[in-house]
């Protein structure tokens, strides 16, 4: 049950977060040379042209491993606190708490994966 949380979450943010290195490669370059660039566009075109794609993918193995390990922690981690908290509470005030309840498990989740991650 929980591994299968955890290969969800691993493939969930691993994937969506490698959609976007790109984008933050960019982002970087424009903030750390100002002016080198004329715009977004020109930055991609630029980097493309210069570094091949392999310069838009620059970092995308450290991302991809820290997203991989969050997701594998945070999901699993989610999933073990909201069931935790719903037996404390009981069916009724459970479903009444559903809200502040997930919100709570989010929390507790992310904060042991940073811990564990530390």
């Amino acid at each position: 049950d929980f591994a299968l949380f955890a290969l969800a979450g691993c493939a969930g943010c691993a994937g969506t977060h490698s959609a976007v290195i790109p984008l933050d490669v960019v982002k970087t370059r424009l903030q750390t040379a100002p002016g080198r660039y004329a715009s977004l566009q020109a930055a991609f075109g630029d980097i493309l042209r210069e570094e091949g794609a392999e310069g838009l993918l620059l970092g995308a193995a450290p991302t991809l491993l820290g997203y991989a390990y969050y997701g594998a922690t945070v999901y699993p981690g989610f999933e073990f606190f909201r069931r935790t908290f719903d037996l404390q509470l009981g069916p009724a005030l459970a479903a009444s708490l559903h809200a502040p309840v997930v919100l709570l498990s989010g929390a507790c989740a992310t904060v042991v994966a940073f811990l564990r991650g530390c």
